[in-house]
């Protein structure tokens, strides 16, 4: 019982209190990332190809289709 209790208060206490390592770990992933790469989507009628333009701190990432140009924000799961 009293593990419960000490995740519980450990879960909130992480909740509630911001990341200060968030932004170097964002920052790190973009370094890494390959934003020439064209990605394809799955679950698309046309496997629709975009490319990675952006990458958000919650680990989504903004993609801009090529051949229409529209931005959207995504999950990895989208991809093949």
């Amino acid at each position: 019982k009293q593990l419960g209790v000490e995740l519980a208060k450990d879960l909130h206490k992480f909740l509630q209190s911001p990341d200060p390592d968030g932004e170097r770990i964002l920052q790190e992933w973009k370094q890494w990332a390959d934003w020439d790469m064209v990605l394809v989507m799955r679950d698309t009628p046309e496997r629709e190809r975009v490319r990675m333009v952006g990458m958000l701190p919650d680990g989504r990432i903004e993609v801009v289709g090529e051949k229409d140009g529209v931005k959207q924000i995504l999950v990895s799961d989208y991809f093949v």
